[in-house]
């Protein structure tokens, strides 16, 4: 069988050659998987392009080299795979792979990558218009993360975005609720948020609201 997939990847054939590159990583056989990846690569394949990107990136077959590493992931984020779009935001983050920290273009990836529904871009997303202090879009992609993924980090941050903004007593119940929706999904972050939270004097207005 391996033989087969062989004889057409030397033909030429990218979806043997893509094969080949991801059976040799898993097998930890990494210069046939640099080969076999860079031949698919090189065919434009974007899974093949952003593992190449990866194998540069950790340095497997040779140094680390975050320049080449930016290049191939570039390339298949630009073919909308969705792994590099998060990880070429973190490039632009960083101001590593021969690029400049670019805040814009971090929040451009990581946008391409939550739009096509990635729980970790949605998350990191709405953190980062938390801190703009845009809620109403922090808002948006951490309830997207929830409906999708019923993400106790999405209910624990929610929680937290109500309660930082909670002046009224409403607004305290929908705070409460988000972090007890977390606590429930085993969210540690949430329970101990919780706990702190009873020893305040919010927690009154609570404990009014939820009929304690």
């Amino acid at each position: 069988m391996q033989q087969d997939i062989e004889e057409k990847a030397q033909k030429g054939d990218l979806q043997a050659q893509a094969e080949l590159g991801r059976y040799f990583l898993d097998q930890e056989s990494y210069p046939q998987a640099k080969f076999w990846l860079e031949k698919a690569a090189m065919q434009n394949d974007a899974s093949s392009q952003y593992l190449l990107g990866n194998m540069y990136v950790n340095g497997l077959d040779g140094e680390p080299n975050y320049t080449l590493a930016r290049e191939w992931i570039q390339k298949a984020a630009e073919q909308r795979n969705v792994d590099a779009m998060v990880d070429l935001s973190s490039f632009y983050q960083d101001g590593t792979g021969g690029c400049e920290i670019s805040p814009e273009k971090e929040k451009y990836w990581l946008e391409q990558a939550a739009i096509l529904g990635d729980e970790e871009a949605q998350l990191e997303l709405g953190l980062i218009f938390q801190a703009e202090e845009n809620m109403g879009s922090a808002k948006k992609w951490f309830e997207e993360a929830f409906t999708a993924y019923q993400s106790d980090r999405a209910a624990y941050f929610l929680g937290r975005l109500y309660l930082e903004n909670a002046e009224e007593k409403a607004t305290k119940e929908l705070a409460y609720d988000w972090l007890k929706k977390a606590v429930d999904l085993g969210n540690a972050n949430a329970l101990g948020f919780l706990a702190k939270l009873q020893a305040t004097e919010m927690w009154r207005d609570i404990e009014d609201t939820q009929g304690f």
